[in-house]
């Protein structure tokens, strides 16, 4: 922790001098992220329940938040989260009655998942529902690319805090950060986590939604 403190230090003059990206918008955002080439979400999907993040891909996800975000569309009870080698729910949040074309999004509220642990995201049709209908296997980034990444991100908001940027011109340069670690996930908890998203970030989510949901 010490010696990474140190690099943050050490590198804070480098971060104020290095450029933002004017060439990085929304827009840029989604196109990545539909674009993509390295194991694509999957085309075949629920009718009624589709899962934005984490993803529902061939392989696990793997995400480098610890305390994600859920994102999706469709009607469901409730939400949890389990070790993938057991069946005990660590944190579990029920969710009120939702229209079916409406995109929910629930932060996990849990202790902080542990880096390197495989995990299930888990769906219930009722709330107080026993066994789940559904889940998705995430992983939590672990060893040096996470600490790489948690010293990148540190330098990056001090140096957009410098530069007097918003929250949501933060959360696009996170995102777009994201996007080229490959991370999908994390970029994609990045769109939906803004507060009052600006229009065009509106219509972004929208489209993006709809698209990934069709």
């Amino acid at each position: 922790m010490l010696l990474t403190t140190c690099l943050v230090l050490s590198s804070a003059k480098l971060a104020l001098t290095a450029p933002i990206h004017p060439d990085v918008s929304w827009r840029t955002i989604r196109q990545d992220l539909l674009n993509r080439r390295d194991d694509p979400p999957l085309g075949s999907r629920p009718v009624e329940l589709c899962l934005i993040t984490p993803e529902y891909r061939r392989n696990s996800v793997t995400l480098w938040q610890n305390r994600p975000l859920f994102v999706w569309q469709g009607k469901i009870g409730g939400i949890g989260i389990r070790q993938a080698n057991s069946e005990q729910i660590i944190w579990r949040q029920p969710i009120a009655a939702n229209d079916r074309q409406r995109v929910n999004r629930v932060n996990y509220t849990g202790e902080p998942l542990e880096p390197g642990q495989a995990y299930h995201w888990v769906m219930f049709d009722q709330a107080d529902d026993s066994q789940p209908i559904r889940f998705i296997p995430f992983t939590v980034l672990d060893g040096k690319q996470r600490d790489r990444i948690r010293v990148r991100l540190i330098i990056l908001a001090a140096q957009l805090r410098e530069k007097g940027a918003t929250t949501e011109e933060m959360a696009l340069e996170r995102a777009n950060y994201f996007t080229k670690q490959q991370l999908w996930s994390d970029a994609l908890q990045e769109v939906y986590r803004v507060d009052n998203p600006s229009p065009e970030l509106e219509t972004m989510m929208a489209e993006l939604s709809t698209q990934l949901c069709s």
